[in-house]
């Protein structure tokens, strides 16, 4: 069975693969945003996504084969995310510092990307502005939707720097 999710949150897309697993759907690959699955026992794997856009291919590689070693199965990779499953409870990162870093790294991309579409926008709109032509609808709709796809990526940024707060009081707490 493939199944499409768009999701840019790694702990949401987590818990719909962990949900999916306890009704009997192991996740087998994926491509994009569609999921591949296949039926397995309820509950049989849990899920967990690491984010490698910043590692070496070796050290996606060596880190494979360690979690290999611990029982973690490596499942599929696909650009910056890497899906790993175990029949036993697993963390990726198990320290707060890790989960930190990562979420940085996720939160920087996406200030990277909503940096760069607010940039293309402000740029075909000024020069559309200092246009000679009257037909200028297009070009202030695309700058439009640029922005828009801006704003969308602000707003992952912030909900990432949220999980950033949370994390650092939550280590405060147990401090």
């Amino acid at each position: 069975m493939k199944q499409f999710k768009m999701d840019t949150d790694i702990d949401q897309v987590e818990e719909w693969l962990n949900y999916l697993s306890k009704q009997g759907k192991a996740m087998i690959g994926c491509s994009g945003n569609v999921y591949e699955f296949e039926d397995a026992a309820p509950g049989k794997y849990e899920y967990h996504i690491g984010f490698i856009r910043n590692m070496k291919p070796d050290y996606v590689n060596l880190w494979i084969y360690d979690l290999s070693k611990q029982g973690i199965e490596f499942v599929a990779k696909d650009n910056m995310w890497i899906y790993f499953r175990s029949t036993q409870p697993f963390s990726l990162y198990p320290t707060t510092k890790e989960r930190s870093n990562v979420l940085k790294d996720i939160r920087n991309l996406y200030l990277e990307i909503s940096t760069a579409f607010v940039t293309l926008a402000a740029i075909i709109g000024w020069f559309t502005s200092k246009s000679k032509t009257k037909k200028k609808t297009v070009p202030y709709l695309i700058s439009a939707v640029l922005g828009l796809c801006g704003g969308f990526y602000a707003v992952q940024f912030g909900k990432y720097e949220q999980k950033l707060i949370a994390d650092k009081k939550a280590e405060k707490a147990l401090d």
